[in-house]
């Protein structure tokens, strides 16, 4: 069983006469179950011309997947360009997925070897076809696409790429193999709107457990229908409200009421932080206030709380440092054979990725 815990970075103390409070507030999930693997694992290798002799690392990545896979898991194999091709299993009907032991891992190391680097890169025609893929072959939660690429999406527009992960969030997670070492924007939108990561491939000797890592997922690998739920009191204005950390968004939440609900990407284990800025009125001399609260909420229930705090004193040079605090939280309740996808041309208080730059991780009052 999956657990969150929130954590409130910030310098709570204000001089006299001061309003605008900052706090980076985090978010971890860490799962509690056993270990084991998704029950499908599809594979998407970049196979446009810029990958070269690249492509061979991509297969030796491929098939060192494919070697840890347990015997009976549902897999395929996706080669990618500015379309997407189901390079295996062969077949022109039913099921676009197979079952994998040594004949089939054999299989594949061989349409693997067929590969050749050539065309464009439309991820998002990659997506859709792995959706499709597990769609087929009728594969349980959870459900894992790994990409292999070295570069960023070359023949397609941004809004068709957004059209394609919103389409797929829900159906499965995703992590990024990268050949480079610098990610492209749109893998880190992929893999955060997936619940995955943007990982730059390390030397072959330390492939081993990076892959263990990505495969062997919790029991609770991925929690649905997660939002951020954002509380300021009667006089409060916010300020901002961004995700700095594993990628960078910012929020323009409507309220209703004395309440914001904003949408989140699916979660796995991982750790997500805000910054959130808000404006008080000014307050006296030893005064105290509750200055927000943000939640995560998991199908509308409260799974982990943080509260922001401000506190007025005498002069700056009695500010303490930036410190944790951390919250104790509630229990929880508890494709067929070349499938083309081209490239479309008042307010009261209720009861109740990572690092950052310098510049943001440490915050005054």
């Amino acid at each position: 069983m999956a657990e969150y815990e929130a954590k409130v970075y910030q310098n709570e103390f204000l001089p006299v006469g001061a309003t605008d409070v900052n706090a980076i507030v985090s978010f971890a999930r860490r799962s509690q179950g056993v270990a084991r693997g998704a029950a499908g694992e599809i594979i998407a290798v970049d196979t446009s011309g810029s990958m070269g002799k690249k492509l061979n690392t991509a297969r030796a990545t491929a098939l060192a997947i494919l070697q840890r896979l347990a015997d009976g898991t549902p897999f395929a194999l996706i080669a990618g360009t500015h379309r997407a091709y189901l390079a295996y299993p062969e077949v022109t009907t039913g099921s676009g997925m197979d079952l994998i032991d040594s004949a089939t891992r054999a299989r594949a190391k061989e349409a693997l070897r067929r590969l050749v680097p050539d065309g464009g890169t439309a991820f998002g025609t990659w997506l859709k076809l792995a959706a499709l893929l597990f769609q087929s072959a009728s594969v349980p939660e959870p459900r894992h696409l790994t990409i292999i690429t070295d570069g960023g999406n070359r023949n397609e527009l941004p809004s068709q790429l957004t059209a394609a992960i919103d389409s797929c969030k829900g159906q499965f997670s995703c992590d990024v193999l990268v050949l480079d070492e610098q990610p492209h924007p749109e893998l880190e939108q992929i893999a955060g709107s997936l619940g995955g990561k943007v990982v730059v491939m390390p030397p072959q000797d330390q492939l081993g457990p990076l892959l263990d890592l990505l495969l062997h997922q919790q029991t609770d690998a991925v929690d649905r229908q997660v939002q951020l739920r954002l509380w300021l009191p009667k006089d409060a204005q916010l300020l901002y409200l961004r995700r700095v950390a594993p990628d960078l968004e910012e929020f323009h939440p409507s309220f209703d009421g004395q309440f914001a609900l904003l949408p989140s990407a699916d979660w796995s284990d991982e750790e997500r932080e805000y910054h959130l800025g808000v404006r008080l009125p000014p307050r006296s001399l030893g005064k105290e206030q509750l200055a927000a609260r943000l939640e995560l909420l998991q199908a509308g229930s409260a799974r982990a709380s943080a509260r922001v705090i401000a506190k007025w004193q005498a002069s700056e040079s009695q500010a303490e440092p930036l410190t944790p605090l951390t919250l104790p939280q509630a229990p929880r309740e508890e494709a067929t054979s070349l499938l083309n996808l081209d490239a479309d041309t008042g307010r009261t208080e209720p009861a109740a990725d990572t690092q950052l730059d310098a510049g943001t991780s440490k915050l005054g009052g």
